[in-house]
């Protein structure tokens, strides 16, 4: 099945732009990407990280269970939360 990538964004919130599997070219995941909104807030990380095994590497949100999981965070800076 290839590559999947989902998206999730945070600051004060955490939110899951698109999950795995939503977008079927790297051409429609960058103008996804592209679209996403700079929120601002804080730079919540450690509930961020939290949240992503149970919301984003889930079968429901797409995840296949004999792929490996792998997140890569991206950040604006020191984490106002515990990581």
């Amino acid at each position: 099945q290839g590559v999947q990538i989902g998206v999730d964004t945070y600051s004060t919130a955490y939110n899951q732009e698109f999950t795995l599997g939503t977008f079927g070219t790297s051409q429609a995941v960058m103008q996804a990407v592209d679209g996403i909104p700079y929120t601002g807030g804080g730079t919540h990380t450690g509930p961020a990280i939290t949240a992503m095994p149970t919301q984003s590497f889930t079968a429901a949100a797409g995840h296949r269970p004999t792929v490996p999981k792998i997140a890569i965070v991206v950040t604006d800076g020191k984490s106002t939360t515990p990581v």
